[in-house]
């Protein structure tokens, strides 16, 4: 398929033959610059909407610029949503905490629709009380009603007051935090949940997920 540009009409067009038919994109001509534009190229500083306003393609660098604030989609064949962003993870428990002093908590995170990419470091310098299992916080969106616990991946930990033979972890159903578990270095029936006595204060962890937000 060929695309082109309608210097007479301001609107893009499409061909199968390149030239015997061209039919409309159906992009909208009312934001276009007006103006004779040298075969093949556009003016540098204009953006063009689809007709549904869903987005913007700015000429000068090709890139879709989607809402600050996304506009939800029924039709699943649509995006739309692109973020990316920061979020503060910190360390707690299913009971309740207080006290906990970090070296360092941060975490990035990429969304695409509904499946949220993130990575995360957490060092800490004192882990206060935490009561109930041990919980990462902060996640940037809270997780789908019926397609949560996704699977926590652990590159690097240390400071840990048990022997562990690997930790690991997941997002529940509707939260917004991961439930960290670990399984002892013989192995075992299943994981455990990790408690403030499997931790000491110098506790440091780098992670990843991905998960499917709810919204």
């Amino acid at each position: 398929m060929w695309e082109r540009y309608n210097q007479t009409t301001h609107i893009f067009e499409k061909s199968v033959d390149n030239g015997g038919s061209w039919t409309p994109l159906g992009l909208s001509a009312a934001i276009i610059t007006e103006g004779t534009f040298p075969s093949g190229r556009l003016p540098a500083n204009v953006a063009y909407k689809d007709v549904d306003n869903n987005f913007t393609v700015a000429q000068s660098v090709p890139q879709i610029q989607f809402p600050a604030s996304p506009v939800p989609s029924t039709n699943v064949t649509n995006l739309d949503c692109y973020l990316e962003g920061t979020f503060t993870p910190t360390i707690g428990g299913s009971g309740g905490q207080s006290g906990q002093t970090y070296t360092y908590n941060t975490g990035i995170y990429t969304k695409v629709g509904n499946k949220v990419q993130l990575q995360g470091a957490i060092a800490m310098t004192a882990l206060g009380t935490i009561t109930g299992t041990i919980r990462i916080s902060g996640l940037p969106y809270v997780a789908h009603g019926s397609l949560g616990r996704a699977i926590l991946n652990v590159g690097y930990f240390t400071g840990s007051a048990i022997a562990i033979g690997s930790m690991s972890g997941y997002v529940p159903q509707s939260a917004s935090y991961i439930e960290l578990t670990y399984l002892p270095p013989a192995g075992g029936t299943g994981i455990s949940g990790l408690v403030q006595a499997s931790l000491s204060n110098t506790f440091t962890i780098i992670f990843s997920c991905s998960y499917i937000a709810g919204s």
